[in-house]
């Protein structure tokens, strides 16, 4: 049977989304968990606790969110692409700057990070990548999530989603996965799992989720995102998403295969 990591994103970003991790994990259908350090919400007591049996890793994000390090407040992956070929070096040294910051929140709070990734996939950006690289090497990070599906009806669509595909399948990652989860981010339900799933099989897959228990606390924020929050958390909770798993020739992993 194929490797499966269920990961879900944006732990930190809002006390609903924590809720709803804690209860995933508990559940038995999320092992891993990427974390926002300066996100509104993080849960450094909670992480710990949860840190005994999941993954961990560090969720970038230079965008969406306020910096640690300086008073920066990049909107979307849009306008940090056009920063990062215009702002010159004093611009990528604050990139990375901000990149050490938010792995020493995690470091700080007792969480050694397994993986890294990034709010909307930005560290796909090559001069990006190389900051996480430095970030990988430097703490021993086992992997990188690396955004290449093996089929592309698990393609984000449009311009944006062809391209990342495009330069994630240029990545060599040694531990890398395929990922799935992303072509309908935050607005997944059983039937739509299901069809991943299907075209996933056979290979060591990621499967990215944003789970969360409150649509109306969320939409106040994130409303733009357009993510149905309580319906992921809903098929992640049910018996049937454990069916899917198994019934699609995978096995969650647990923590102690690549620790």
């Amino acid at each position: 049977m194929a490797n499966l990591l269920v990961n879900s994103d944006d732990f930190g970003l809002h006390p609903s989304v924590n809720e709803a991790i804690e209860n995933c994990v508990q559940f038995g259908s999320v092992n891993s968990i990427s974390v926002i350090t300066n996100g509104s919400a993080p849960d450094y007591e909670l992480l710990r606790k949860l840190y005994v049996k999941t993954f961990i890793g560090l969720h970038l994000t230079w965008v969406g969110e306020p910096w640690l390090t300086q008073k920066i407040f990049i909107p979307d992956w849009k306008a940090l692409l056009k920063k990062v070929m215009l702002g010159g070096s004093r611009f990528r040294n604050q990139l990375l700057e901000e990149a050490k910051a938010q792995m020493q929140e995690l470091l700080q709070n007792g969480i050694v990070p397994d993986h890294i990734d990034s709010h909307q996939h930005v560290h796909h950006f090559p001069f990006l990548w190389d900051i996480v690289l430095n970030l990988q090497h430097k703490n021993r990070i086992s992997r990188i999530r690396v955004a290449h599906v093996k089929s592309p009806g698990l393609m984000r669509m449009g311009v944006a989603g062809f391209g990342l595909n495009i330069r994630a399948s240029m990545i060599q990652q040694p531990a890398g996965f395929y990922a799935a989860g992303i072509r309908h981010a935050g607005n997944y339900n059983g039937k739509l799992l299901s069809a991943e799933l299907r075209l996933a099989a056979g290979a060591d897959t990621e499967l990215i989720v944003h789970p969360g228990t409150d649509n109306n606390a969320l939409d106040h924020k994130y409303g733009h995102w357009k993510f149905d929050w309580e319906r992921e958390y809903a098929i992640l909770t049910s018996n049937d998403f454990t069916k899917l798993i198994s019934d699609n020739g995978f096995k969650l992993m647990k923590k102690e295969v690549i620790d």
